[in-house]
């Protein structure tokens, strides 16, 4: 548990676990994480995001968002700014808070932007919660947009990578 900001190549080669960030990241978080490797993160993300991961069982949550001194969430402008989300990534998701769809396919480098579904909250939510025990971030306050409530999916978007194509074999 980081109770402010991560600096670059935050968990690189992750292999496993849970962390949780109250801030945001500089560059290159979780590159080359493999396994079950998982990060909820309250801030955002400058770029290169999850580069050749490889998390198959892992996740990467996203939210995007600053605490005003009293506690209330104030969204950031994007939660990712940066041009390369998910390069070459191989497996994992990514989940981001983004109500106004400020990310778009242009700042993925190997992924696709993908709809929320209900499988999808049910796994989040439970690490939701867990962050909301940690932090007192309430995931009701999560789900507000100009303070009205929304549903999970009008809140989140599911970045996963594109399958690439197998390269084609060099015979002599």
């Amino acid at each position: 548990v980081i109770f402010g900001d991560a600096g670059k190549a935050f968990e690189y080669g992750a292999k496993g676990g849970i962390t949780f960030v109250l801030g945001d990241l500089i560059d290159r978080p979780l590159v080359n994480a493999v396994g079950s490797a998982t990060a909820v993160i309250n801030g955002s993300c400058k770029d290169y995001m999850g580069e050749s991961c490889m998390a198959a069982r892992g996740l990467i949550i996203l939210n995007g968002i600053k605490l005003n001194d009293d506690g209330t969430i104030v969204t950031q402008e994007t939660p990712y700014p940066g041009g390369n989300l998910f390069p070459l990534a191989a497996a994992s998701t990514v989940y981001l808070r983004d109500p106004w769809r400020t990310v778009s396919e242009d700042q993925l480098n190997g992924g696709e932007i993908r709809q929320l579904s209900d499988g999808d909250w049910e796994r989040i939510f439970p690490l939701l919660k867990e962050n909301e025990g940690l932090f007192g971030i309430r995931v009701e306050d999560l789900l507000k947009v100009d303070g009205i409530p929304r549903k999970p999916e009008e809140v989140y978007r599911k970045v996963v990578p594109i399958e690439v194509a197998a390269l084609a074999r060099y015979e002599v």
